[in-house]
């Protein structure tokens, strides 16, 4: 059964189809595609790539995400509204980048990598919230050999992966309302701290993890 997040998504894609429809005739025949880390334009593509490449990529994530949990080994219940919140945040920076690009294209000028860094801020700060939700699984989330294996080890890295990822988020948001250029470094050094840090701390939490130790006895 589809949950209100669904809906939003849907209507968001289908929003996509229906505006490449409306201004296939009025855009030019090389849309930009590509942006630079100065945030100029370094590349066009066709019409096809421009328009309709995004809204296919949307539906494939969309479908992805709600039927990847259904094979999981695991076979954790995960909460379907998370779920559905999940899939409606993957697709943002989706949306965004497929809606400023049309508006470049008919003659709007704005900047693509400012807007794209403060959705990824929101989108950082969205995930940093539901992420101590998730319950373990091969697909969503922070998989590592030990938080797979841990429990503990899950909750505890993706408590801290959360915290990481809002304030990551707010820098992002900060950064994009008032750097002149290299918004997207700041969201890029979000996930590599993310990394460098979670990767050590879920095995530390998994070494303490008593009920493990147990298990192994």
């Amino acid at each position: 059964m589809l949950k209100r997040y669904d809906y939003i998504t849907i209507a968001a894609i289908i929003a996509m189809f229906v505006t490449t429809l409306l201004v296939w005739q009025r855009v030019p025949d090389s849309l930009p595609v590509h942006w630079n880390a100065a945030g100029e334009i370094d590349r066009y593509g066709s019409k096809v790539e421009g328009l309709l490449l995004l809204p296919m990529i949307a539906i494939g994530m969309y479908l992805l995400i709600l039927f990847l949990p259904k094979i999981d080994p695991k076979r954790k219940d995960q909460d379907p509204m998370l779920l559905s919140f999940f899939a409606l945040i993957s697709t943002l920076p989706l949306v965004v980048i497929y809606f400023t690009t049309v508006a470049i294209a008919l003659g709007y000028d704005i900047a693509l990598p400012r807007v794209l860094t403060f959705t990824i801020g929101v989108m950082f700060l969205l995930l940093g919230n539901i992420m101590p939700k998730v319950q373990s699984n091969w697909f969503i989330g922070i998989k590592t050999p030990w938080t797979l294996e841990s429990e503990h080890s899950w909750f505890m890295t993706h408590r801290l992966g959360g915290w990481i990822m809002s304030i990551g988020g707010l820098l992002a948001i900060f950064s994009s309302l008032v750097l002149a250029t290299t918004w997207l470094m700041v969201p890029i050094i979000a996930l590599v701290v993310a990394s460098l840090l979670l990767l050590p701390y879920s095995y530390f939490v998994w070494r303490q993890d008593g009920a493990r130790a147990s298990q192994n006895t």
